[in-house]
């Protein structure tokens, strides 16, 4: 009786008599299920929608603001560097600032203040130590990156330069003047913002002076 009893348990159920093979199509059956949930969670649930992120990167840019990592620097002057670049982008148009950081180690572009201040700061500390000449070309790359756009653009100088001799600048140093030159009378203006160290020593004055004597602006932080 009472196996009669369980039996009739199981039909109430909807759960067929145990048969030999039975076993194996349960299984299916539950996978079956498993499939078919993961399917509607896939297509219907709740998940980050592709154009919230495009209407922010589609958010159009007034300004760029562009940091040149020339060296590594200690933990000290990158806290006093990236004071710099957060005084000048942790602003009310933040989101609409075109953010880069070019260096030894790294170029990204950024949409985010904070994401540009972090990485920046990571790149402070990380840069590989390259010679005087390579340097110039780092500068000259910069230089064509400012043709990308029309945007009022300020490229903020960090680091140290490597070595005491301009001459083995010359070459691309004319180069991105010239570039620089161009875009600022032409396209739209450009600004430098040097925190070159150390300030006084003879190399980071010619270097900047290079500049300067094109008519490009250059201020000293």
């Amino acid at each position: 009786m009472a196996e009669q009893r369980e039996q009739t348990r199981e039909q109430q159920l909807g759960i067929p008599p145990a048969k030999p093979g039975n076993w194996r199509y349960y299984f299916i059956f539950l996978a079956v299920i498993a499939t078919t949930a993961l399917t509607l969670v896939y297509f219907y649930g709740q998940r980050p929608k592709k154009y919230e992120t495009l209407k922010k990167r589609t958010i159009p840019a007034i300004r760029s603001a562009i940091a040149v990592v020339f060296s590594q620097l200690d933990r000290a002057a990158a806290d006093s560097a990236i004071s710099i670049l957060r005084n000048d982008v942790l602003q009310p148009d933040s989101s609409r600032i075109n953010m880069i950081c070019g260096g030894t180690a790294l170029y990204k572009r950024f949409t985010s203040a904070d994401e540009f201040l972090r990485v920046t700061d990571t790149a402070f500390i990380n840069a590989k130590p390259i010679t005087i000449e390579k340097q110039a070309v780092l500068m000259s790359q910069i230089a064509y990156v400012t043709l990308k756009d029309t945007l009022p653009t300020t490229l903020y100088l960090f680091g140290s330069l490597s070595g005491t001799d301009i001459d083995k600048m010359n070459r691309k140093l004319k180069t991105a003047s010239y570039v620089l030159v161009q875009r600022n009378s032409s396209i739209g203006s450009v600004e430098i913002v040097s925190n070159l160290q150390p300030r006084s020593a003879p190399i980071t004055q010619q270097f900047l002076e290079y500049f300067r004597q094109k008519g490009i602006t250059v201020k000293e932080k």
